[in-house]
């Protein structure tokens, strides 16, 4: 959607010429980001559990994933982009690669070889990128952050990734489907969305933020009671709902249902997952429906 600035001429000039010495593209961090959270201010970013991820920590994980220029690569909570944009700027660092090794002069390319690896450049940021988040602040900023990178506008998208796909707004629908170029009544529910090869994302996280809806909940095996088998140290799950789940355990199970069979996820995730006792049943759930690489 289009927001008018509502600023003076003499403002704005004042604001462009207080900025016209820095290049943002040019800048080793999130500039965008960390003005973001700067005016925000820690209060109300921990409310929604929203925190900027480290870019050595997206490079990291997006060089470990190695997403390719046809694969389709989405981060459901992304913030303002910093993930996203480090995986397609891989994806596009790839892509120019294998053009390049097609040409005749790779130092010299003709204006045809330039105007195929941008066709290319163009099919693979309308189709392949997706991003996702629940506010819309962070939504602009991340359409921003994209256009000034590489000219990628990608697909970003403001909804909520927890909600059952059939809540999903008709227009969010409409939008992913035509990205996709699938048929939007195949989105039908939440064992129907398998549409991704790649995902980075860095999830809202805290015991703060529970997700208490039940319509959520009940799309998700973590969301369930399980029990513990002490002597066999085995979990099993249980009819029963709980009656809250922090946000971070739903999205690692939100991220195995976008993923194709075979497609590949990079999460960051509070360190109890990993090590708290009574969280062992994500423990046992992770290793059955993943091949698990690393944890970093």
């Amino acid at each position: 959607e289009s927001k008018t600035i509502e600023l003076s001429a003499d403002v704005l000039a004042y604001v462009v010429s207080q900025l016209q010495g820095y290049s943002l593209l040019a800048s080793p961090v999130d500039v965008k980001g960390i003005a973001y959270e700067e005016i925000v201010g820690s209060n109300l970013r921990g409310d929604r559990g929203e925190f900027f991820t480290p870019r050595n920590a997206c490079r990291m994980a997006v060089e470990m994933l190695d997403p390719q220029a046809d694969q389709r690569v989405i981060d459901p909570a992304c913030g303002t982009g910093g993930f996203l944009i480090t995986a397609m700027n891989h994806a596009l660092k790839v892509l120019r690669e294998q053009e390049a090794s097609l040409w005749n002069d790779p130092d010299n390319p003709t204006s045809y070889e330039i105007e195929e690896l941008y066709r290319k450049r163009a099919e693979y940021l309308s189709t392949c990128v997706y991003g996702i988040d629940l506010n819309p602040a962070l939504v602009r900023a991340a359409k921003m952050n994209m256009v000034m990178n590489n000219d990628g506008s990608g697909n970003i998208l403001q909804s909520n990734s927890l909600l059952p796909p059939h809540e999903w707004t008709d227009d969010f629908r409409s939008n992913l489907a035509e990205a996709l170029g699938i048929d939007k009544a195949s989105i039908r529910n939440y064992k129907t969305i398998e549409f991704f090869n790649v995902i980075v994302t860095n999830p809202p996280f805290g015991s703060k933020i529970p997700i208490k809806d039940k319509a959520i909940l009940e799309q998700f095996e973590l969301a369930h009671v399980w029990e513990n088998d002490k002597e066999t140290n085995t979990w099993t799950m249980t009819d029963r709902l709980q009656a809250s789940v922090p946000p971070e355990i739903l999205f690692v199970e939100r991220c195995t249902q976008l993923l194709v069979p075979g497609g590949r996820m990079g999460i960051v995730l509070p360190d109890n997952i990993l090590g708290a006792p009574g969280l062992g049943y994500i423990r046992e759930w992770l290793i059955k429906n993943h091949r698990i690489v690393a944890s970093v």
